[in-house]
């Protein structure tokens, strides 16, 4: 079954596995927690998630992923996540990683693959970037 992903865009309703998982990564990253009333905690929320975990990568990216494993699983037939973090310098500093989502999604014969980048510099998100696709 399809599920559709709303945008406030001309797209509208978004149907394809990889402009969906595009989208979902999106909202992921940029949702503050509290900006809805009516979906609760279930609002899923990256920033959230960081304030949370403040100064402990290894939660941080923990909670990433099953975040992620929840949220994504209300879209598609199957979901795999992979959340890993690097620190950038860490003989100088500890404050600056870059937490890399890797997810694989399946909805009916399709699968779809995607890799992003996250940088956050003393526990605030600092950059979100593609680090690859692909389409099976």
């Amino acid at each position: 079954m399809v599920i559709a992903v709303p945008t406030l865009s001309t797209a509208g309703w978004v149907n394809t596995p990889a402009e969906k998982i595009d989208l979902l990564i999106t909202y992921f990253v940029y949702t503050i927690s509290n900006q809805t009333t009516i979906y609760g905690t279930n609002a899923t929320s990256f920033q959230q998630i960081l304030e949370a975990n403040m100064g402990n990568m290894n939660a941080t990216t923990s909670a990433t992923r099953s975040a992620l494993n929840t949220y994504l699983k209300r879209y598609y037939d199957s979901v795999n996540i992979d959340v890993s973090y690097a620190l950038s310098d860490p003989t100088n500093s500890e404050s600056l990683a870059t937490m890399t989502i890797s997810a694989t999604v399946t909805e009916g014969s399709q699968t779809y693959s995607i890799e992003k980048s996250l940088s956050t510099l003393n526990g605030k998100f600092q950059a979100f970037i593609d680090a690859t696709s692909s389409d099976s």
